[in-house]
């Protein structure tokens, strides 16, 4: 699935810091593409969009609504979609919460 948005632009205009392991996001970006942006937008314009971005070939207008819009709204979105992505882990000792290096168990 092609990405709109990168994770050079999450970091950079977000709270995501620099060693975040952007991996981590790449499921949470995908489901805020199809499940928020596209919606949004439609099917046809979203299609459009996704094509012209994947080939480099945005129209003027389409750039503008990608730049000024939908990478704001995107990143809104996976910031507060990512919270608990960043915070906990299913490890084979279960749900653990990291912080900083260290793991602790989860307490659910």
């Amino acid at each position: 699935m092609f990405r709109l948005i990168s994770h050079a632009y999450l970091k950079d205009k977000s709270i995501i810091d620099d060693n975040v392991d952007m991996k981590k996001l790449n499921p949470t970006i995908e489901d805020v593409q199809l499940l928020k942006i596209k919606p949004l937008l439609g099917s046809d314009l979203y299609d459009l969009i996704v094509t012209e971005a994947n080939g480099g070939t945005l129209t003027i207008d389409n750039k503008l609504l990608l730049d000024e819009y939908i990478l704001r709204i995107m990143t809104n979105y996976i910031v507060s979609w990512s919270t608990d992505i960043l915070k906990y882990r299913f490890m084979n000792k279960g749900l653990v919460i990291v912080t900083g290096k260290q793991i602790g168990r989860a307490h659910v």
